[in-house]
């Protein structure tokens, strides 16, 4: 089964199809776009060159705010790192 996906599909969209389910967050907060993403910081020595990413944020979370990386170097598991190591500004 190939998935429904459109490159045009808008905010709009998503609120008639999900809205009625699911609180969503408001569209200017949509609009704001991503500050920092989060990767692995291990990236620059990892031997397999994954680029391995936790998430995408409009504000930069806490330096020793913990999250879980899914490693593929360690088969998929989740390693914990720091938001501040992990941090990488969007351009």
């Amino acid at each position: 089964m190939r998935p429904i996906v459109k490159a045009d599909t808008s905010y709009q969209d998503l609120i008639g199809m999900f809205g009625s389910d699911y609180e969503m967050p408001p569209m200017a907060d949509f609009e704001k776009g991503d500050e920092i993403e989060y990767r692995c910081p291990y990236i620059p020595k990892c031997p397999t060159k994954a680029k391995c990413f936790a998430v995408a944020t409009p504000k930069p979370l806490q330096e020793n705010e913990i999250l879980n990386i899914k490693c593929h170097l360690c088969g998929d598991r989740k390693i914990p790192v720091y938001a501040g190591a992990a941090a990488r500004k969007i351009r």
